[in-house]
């Protein structure tokens, strides 16, 4: 008999499930690993793109930093590249030629003349250019990374041209040939040139090359260019003028004769060269840098010891035993051109007797921005106008006053005619105007400066020279510096210094744009600060005070003597003055003294006019008969990317 008990039920009976719930177990389970399978490819899918879109940016900021490498290449060409283009003219130029580059009796050279003529100069720039940029990456702020290479040889850090790309030949530009003798022709020339620069961001890199011109202009070299120089690097009166830790200069320096380093960190931000001249009357530099025995730079360690040879022999000096370790940020060359000082100013004379103001007795001269009245104009607003008044030195009462304006972006001069006294601002009739050069010459000029300072301090001098002002003052003799010169808008703010810790500290020359620059160039006499003795003590009168600069003193310009010295009068006595504060450049037959390291007369406190080094120059300024580069162009041609 069957029992129904469920333990006597077999156990296949007890778990079978309807065929229609199993099919929708499958179902399920095939379900859920197609959603799997389609998770999975939609993960792998996004990190693709992901991982495209970090490499399309990588690529576009690759790109944008090899972009950013050219406009660095172009800033290089027309800033540091051309001062080292100029000191390379300066020697391989021929200035005496038809041509400064090339040869050829024709309206231009003969064209492989030039490229032949212009090799040296093409190796000499391309080891500046491979100095500048081989081993040097330079990271941006999205940390991007870029590589530069400038071709203006077939080779540039190491590397060959790349494939399928060369340089055309130099070539001449335009210009006049050179013939006998009076103004000199300026020249162009080109210099082609490939740069190769390499982006790169995480994996990504991008290449890009630009073919272009480096096009020069070359003419007579302005000693205004000059930060210092001198003919002869003593005293007029013989002493040995050395270099110390207190000597800061930044802009090029260079001597026809010696130079002497003594103990100490001098500090030179530009270019020193010499002649290695060893009599003042050399036409050409000696065999060596200073004596035909011995080759690079001497320190001179005290007075009665021999001069020691760098080593180095031309090139930056290694630091010495002596502890002599001139700071050269652009390196020493003892084997630069000889350049003469000029033999006359008969330029300067003709070009005031032209169109400038010549006076034929000793003279005193005031300049002064300010307004079409005369006054000075508030803090912050321009004056539209520059006064110049001269008054002869023998009866200062006599005076002329002149009013200078801008008409059509030409100077123009009109003579006050309601006084022969000294200028009030009562006195507004003037005579008619004339075109103004900016020359001023006289024989000798007894007190140059501005108004007399509002306060005590030096930034209470008042402007000299409006913002418009160019201008020369040239004379046979003697120029006395006795007040402040200041320009209006000046070029550089701050001034060169050594900050605690020894570190350089620069002007900002940000204002290159500035137009007011002055030029003080005396022929067969000394510029000096002036001195009186009743002074020094402070209890002059103040007629003395006219004949004595104040501490401090600003003098902004390029000072030349030609045939003496830059110097403090009575720069032995009395107490210390303070510094002279000079904004541009001072070129000197000697190298005059300001004052002691006993604390007496000035200290130097001497900041180049960067402006200088861009072909600025004072009207009618004295020229060597070098040839420089007075200019540049870059011609690019097109960026093409690899």
């Amino acid at each position: 008999m069957r029992s129904n008990h469920p333990e006597n039920v077999p156990y296949a009976q007890r778990v079978s499930t309807p065929p229609e719930q199993g099919f929708a177990l499958i179902s399920v389970i095939l379900i859920m690993v197609l959603v799997m399978g389609f998770i999975s490819l939609l993960t792998a899918r996004s990190l693709q793109q992901v991982q495209a879109s970090g490499d399309s940016m990588g690529l576009s900021s690759a790109t944008l930093a090899s972009y950013t490498g050219q406009q660095v290449v172009g800033k290089a060409l027309a800033g540091p590249l051309r001062e080292d283009l100029s000191q390379v003219v300066m020697k391989t130029g021929q200035a005496t030629s038809r041509w400064s580059y090339g040869s050829g009796t024709g309206d231009v050279p003969e064209p492989a003349s030039v490229d032949a003529a212009l090799a040296a100069v093409k190796t000499a720039i391309q080891q500046q250019a491979d100095g500048d940029f081989c081993n040097n990456t330079v990271t941006l702020s999205d940390q991007s990374k870029v590589r530069v290479r400038l071709y203006f040889t077939s080779t540039a850090c190491g590397q060959a041209l790349p494939a399928g790309m060369g340089l055309p030949p130099a070539r001449f530009v335009v210009g006049a040939p050179r013939n006998g003798t009076g103004t000199v022709a300026n020249q162009t020339y080109s210099l082609p040139y490939l740069v190769v620069v390499t982006g790169e961001k995480g994996r990504s890199s991008r290449m890009t090359t630009l073919l272009g011109e480096y096009q020069f202009q070359v003419g007579r070299s302005s000693f205004a260019r000059f930060g210092l120089f001198t003919n002869i690097h003593t005293s007029a009166a013989g002493d040995t003028v050395v270099f110390t830790n207190n000597i800061l200069y930044d802009g090029p320096v260079h001597t026809n004769g010696r130079f002497a380093f003594a103990a100490g960190t001098p500090y030179f931000g530009s270019f020193v060269t010499s002649a290695g001249c060893t009599t003042a009357t050399c036409t050409s530099k000696s065999t060596g840098a200073f004596v035909q025995s011995r080759t690079g730079g001497y320190t001179l360690q005290n007075a009665s010891t021999a001069n020691t040879a760098f080593a180095g022999g031309g090139t930056s000096p290694n630091c010495t035993s002596l502890g002599v370790c001139p700071e050269l940020t652009r390196g020493i060359d003892f084997n630069a051109a000889y350049i003469p000082m000029p033999t006359n100013s008969a330029n300067q004379q003709s070009a005031a007797q032209a169109a400038g103001l010549l006076y034929t007795e000793a003279r005193t001269l005031k300049l002064w921005a300010a307004d079409m009245n005369g006054n000075v104009p508030a803090t912050g607003v321009k004056a539209t106008a520059q006064y110049i008044q001269s008054c002869r030195t023998a009866n200062t009462s006599t005076c002329d006053t002149w009013r200078v304006t801008m008409v059509n972006g030409q100077m123009v001069i009109q003579k006050n005619t309601s006084t022969g006294t000294t200028w009030t601002t009562t006195t507004t009739s003037w005579g008619a105007g004339r075109a103004f050069n900016g020359v001023i010459y006289g024989p000798s000029f007894s007190r140059v400066g501005g108004l007399d300072r509002t306060g005590t301090g030096l930034e209470t001098a008042p402007a000299a020279l409006a913002s418009f002002a160019q201008m020369t003052i040239a004379a046979d003799s003697t120029i006395r510096i006795t007040r402040d010169l200041r320009y209006e808008d000046t070029p550089c703010a701050g001034r060169l210094s050594r900050g605690t810790g020894g570190q350089i500290q620069t002007a900002s020359c940000n204002n290159m744009g500035a137009d007011n620059i002055l030029g003080i160039y005396s022929q067969n006499g000394d510029v000096t600060v002036g001195t009186h003795s009743n002074c020094l003590d402070g209890s002059c009168t103040n007629t003395e005070r006219l004949d004595h600069a104040p501490n401090d003193v600003a003098i902004e310009g390029v000072v030349m003597s030609s045939s003496g010295e830059f110097k403090v009068e009575q720069h032995g006595s009395g107490r210390d003055r303070g510094a002279i504060n000079l904004l541009g450049g001072l070129i000197e037959n000697y190298y005059g003294p300001v004052g002691t390291t006993g604390g007496t007369g000035y200290k130097r406190s001497f900041t180049y006019d960067q402006r200088l080094l861009q072909g600025i120059s004072p009207p009618f300024f004295p020229t060597t008969p070098n040839d420089e580069v007075t200019a540049v162009f870059v011609q690019g041609y097109g960026i093409k990317e690899q």
